[in-house]
């Protein structure tokens, strides 16, 4: 059955492209290793060590992800992922189960804070997720508790239903601390490789998205880039006439001088001349080593520029 998508991926590879994994004043590694534990379930560790170049702090991160097996009975299904980070005594806990009977899927996360006695031990941020997939709707409610679960901190709702070709999606979250509402109405329609959404939040903050397949190729004696997609978001106020505009480009076959990368991306903030690149090339089938740089395309682009890069291993 194919569900129509959940309300904050209406755009979400626009969002992915403009958003992650910009690599800057960094040299970042991950290592990730897959098991099999047989009846008791199967998952993957992965380690990342950050070193941040412009403060010289490194940070360290464990991530343990297992899917739970038939020996641990009415546990079985259960994905559970912990999250610990160096320099802080709290663990990060996320367990996902899927429904079979209404077809949707609980989340529970919360961060853990661990110390001596039970004294020290509490709950922070934690919250309930049910997510419900049907062939004409995606639902979505999201329950966050106080710290503690000594009250309730807020409560959102959201629902995206296909409407003919267009998606339509709806979304509602209550602060109790502030007594306010959010809300928030999508749009969003694929057709001929272009994939558009119109939104607008609580009555005054238009958003425009575009996304749209290519198949360009650009040779020139310096470099040679195949852009294969194009993301455009733009941001209007309706009370305070702010704008903002952003537009990044995916491509493949990168060659810059004889140097070959597999893929990357370019971004542009047509609003700050704020520009952010990163460029990916495969050493072997476990290793993907990453370049990223940034600066504004003024009259300061050299003193502004800034680089970064992560080297990703698995197996």
């Amino acid at each position: 059955m194919s569900c129509p998508p959940k309300f904050k991926d209406l755009h979400k590879a626009a969002d992915d492209a403009m958003d992650k994994d910009f690599h800057l004043n960094c040299f970042n590694n991950k290592m990730s290793q897959s098991y099999d534990m047989g009846g008791k379930g199967a998952g993957s560790i992965s380690q990342k060590l950050n070193y941040n170049t412009s403060t010289g702090a490194p940070s360290a991160e464990f991530e343990f992800k297992h899917k739970c097996g038939p020996d641990y009975m009415m546990f079985e299904g259960i994905n559970v992922t912990q999250t610990y980070n160096s320099g802080s005594g709290d663990m990060k806990v996320k367990c996902e189960k899927n429904c079979a009977t209404s077809g949707g899927k609980f989340t529970f996360e919360t961060v853990l804070g661990a110390g001596l006695g039970m004294d020290h031990f509490s709950f922070k941020k934690p919250a309930l997720t049910f997510d419900i997939g049907k062939e004409k709707a995606t639902t979505q409610l999201q329950i966050k508790p106080l710290n503690g679960f000594s009250g309730v901190d807020s409560a959102s709702l959201n629902t995206v239903f296909a409407a003919g070709p267009a998606h339509i999606g709806l979304s509602a979250a209550y602060g109790f601390e502030k007594g306010s509402v959010d809300h928030a109405v999508k749009l969003a329609k694929s057709v001929n490789g272009t994939n558009f959404a119109l939104g607008l939040k609580n009555a005054n903050n238009l958003e425009l998205v575009l996304s749209k397949s290519l198949n360009v190729a650009v040779n020139t004696s310096m470099f040679a880039v195949t852009f294969n997609k194009v993301h455009s978001k733009s941001q209007y106020s309706i009370n305070s006439g702010d704008w903002g505009s952003q537009l990044c480009f995916n491509y493949d076959n990168g060659n810059v001088g004889g140097l070959k990368f597999g893929n990357g991306k370019m971004k542009v903030d047509l609003k700050t001349l704020e520009w952010s690149e990163r460029a990916s090339m495969k050493i072997s089938d476990n290793l993907k080593f990453s370049i990223g740089a940034k600066s504004k395309l003024d009259t300061g682009f050299l003193n502004n520029f800034k680089i970064g890069s992560s080297m990703e291993f698995s197996a």
